[in-house]
């Protein structure tokens, strides 16, 4: 077998975007959510600690809404999920178990203020979906695993200011600076800070650059939703009708 091609660079370049983006939206055995349970960044089985310091390659915008509690022991994917790089007309997936609506969230009932539990909040949470490069002084942003972190919703604000800061002092977006994530130490729940750290050189973001199309195709990638099993009958979409029933799963 050949492995040794010779081929244009121009054409090795589009190539190998092509097969980045490519492997960021297939499964990959390693683990790449970072989890914030307990005030501590954990990847897998991997304590991270207290505080991480990277660069923040894409943030994209991700409506869920649930329909059942959370369980540890049965953790089950959203019943309907958007996922879109801006929050202009999102609508749901088209791999959303149980679509609640036709066009955009903001038409959604679940969307509204006071649909969440005992009136309170939305039933369909709004978060921030950040694709990360870790960062340290030896960092090769070209190598480097990509990594997802849910900003929550009680994070936003302190994401939208942070972004907005840097841009207007610095003129740049995130993905050209290096952030520390850490937690606010007034709250019990992890509630997340952004602080800059440094500005990338020109080298770095190009590179950062080049793995644009990778970085938001990861940041995009749709819920696992084979085992979702529905628990509601079909109704005419108000959840307030639906009765559980058991069904098997999805294909």
């Amino acid at each position: 077998m050949n492995t040794e091609v010779t081929i244009p660079e121009e054409l090795a370049e589009m190539l190998a975007k092509q097969a980045s983006s490519e492997a960021a939206r297939e499964v990959d055995t390693r683990p790449s959510n970072i989890s914030i349970r307990g005030k501590k960044f954990r990847m897998g089985d991997e304590n991270l600690g207290d505080s991480i310091k990277v660069v923040v390659g894409v943030a994209a915008y991700e409506n869920t809404w649930y329909d059942r509690p959370y369980d540890p022991e049965n953790v089950s994917p959203p019943a309907c999920f958007a996922l879109s790089m801006d929050d202009v007309n999102i609508e749901h997936h088209p791999d959303s178990p149980l679509p609640m609506v036709k066009g955009p969230c903001s038409a959604c009932e679940l969307a509204q203020w006071g649909s969440g539990v005992n009136g309170k909040g939305k039933a369909c949470k709004n978060a921030r979906r950040l694709s990360l490069l870790a960062y340290d002084d030896n960092a090769d942003l070209g190598a480097a695993q990509m990594a997802m972190l849910k900003c929550p919703p009680t994070s936003l604000k302190a994401w939208a200011s942070y972004a907005k800061s840097i841009a207007l002092r610095y003129k740049r977006p995130t993905s050209t600076v290096i952030t520390a994530v850490s937690f606010n130490d007034d709250n019990d729940y992890p509630q997340l800070e952004f602080d800059l750290v440094a500005l990338l050189d020109e080298e770095a973001i190009k590179t950062v650059m080049d793995r644009a199309e990778e970085l938001e195709a990861f940041a995009l990638k749709p819920y696992n939703t084979s085992d979702y099993v529905n628990i509601f009958e079909e109704s005419d979409g108000n959840t307030s009708n639906a009765k559980p029933v058991k069904k098997g799963k999805t294909s």
